[in-house]
């Protein structure tokens, strides 16, 4: 999947995996503390990206809730019209956020 030309900053935020290509969201609603959204593959599933947190950081996941967000038609002078592929977001919440985000990597922990 089309992830762009990552900064350093963004670059430290997206975990790969042999299957998967996971990157943080900044949020654009108020999330509970212990909740995480997270720009996730089109064919993966709740189940898939449940296992994926808890093999890679070893998160208790309760929930997760996923979205597909449509693509945006755009427009510039050089190449004209285009539409931006559409992708899914997901919402993942973990148990114990305070227990948790000891573990978690610095780009993933929530701010306190």
């Amino acid at each position: 999947e089309y992830m762009g030309n990552l900064s350093p900053l963004m670059a430290q935020r997206v975990a790969r995996f042999p299957s998967m290509v996971v990157k943080l969201l900044n949020a654009s609603k108020p999330l509970a503390p212990n909740t995480f959204a997270f720009r996730v593959p089109k064919d993966a599933g709740k189940f898939q990206i449940a296992n994926y947190f808890e093999a890679v950081y070893g998160w208790q996941v309760q929930k997760v809730n996923t979205a597909v967000m449509p693509g945006k038609s755009k427009r510039n002078a050089r190449f004209g019209a285009y539409d931006r592929p559409s992708w899914k977001k997901a919402y993942v919440r973990i148990a114990a956020p305070n227990a948790e985000a000891a573990s978690a990597p610095a780009a993933v922990a929530p701010k306190a």
